[in-house]
């Protein structure tokens, strides 16, 4: 058992990889803000088995920096945005060949990218927030 990972796609133009030094088995993704969130939350929760990686460039996608992360059975990928307007709909494919167990953890599917609502809004991320560290 090796621990458990963070990985976050965020932006940028310059395609970094970045392994925050914690033991590494289960994976974790977000994007943007969420990152910190994820960071906080992590150390409230005492949890240094699980270590935060970043992609900060979506495209081109480097697949041989991804072989060099420490990939393990229990994939999660986490991102603020509803399922269909962040980056999971287009990395999951390639995720999958590293993690083909690999699950989405974030706000459900949706029309517009926010509730419209501070406390649902609160409510939701607090929700993903507790499932994404589970």
């Amino acid at each position: 058992n090796r621990g458990n990972a963070v990985i976050y796609v965020g932006g940028g133009w310059n395609e970094k990889v970045k392994i925050n030094k914690n033991k590494s088995l289960e994976a974790l993704e977000k994007t943007l803000k969420i990152y910190y969130d994820l960071l906080a939350e992590r150390e409230a929760k005492k949890r240094s088995d699980i270590a935060i990686v970043r992609i900060e460039q979506l495209y081109p996608l480097h697949n041989e920096k991804l072989k060099k992360l420490p990939w393990c059975q229990d994939v999660r990928y986490v991102q603020e945005e509803p399922e269909n307007m962040g980056a999971w709909e287009f990395l999951k494919p390639h995720l999958e060949v590293f993690a083909p167990k690999i699950r989405y953890v974030g706000r459900e599917r949706s029309c517009v990218s926010a509730t419209g609502s501070f406390q649902q809004h609160k409510q939701e991320q607090n929700r993903f927030m507790q499932e994404a560290f589970e």
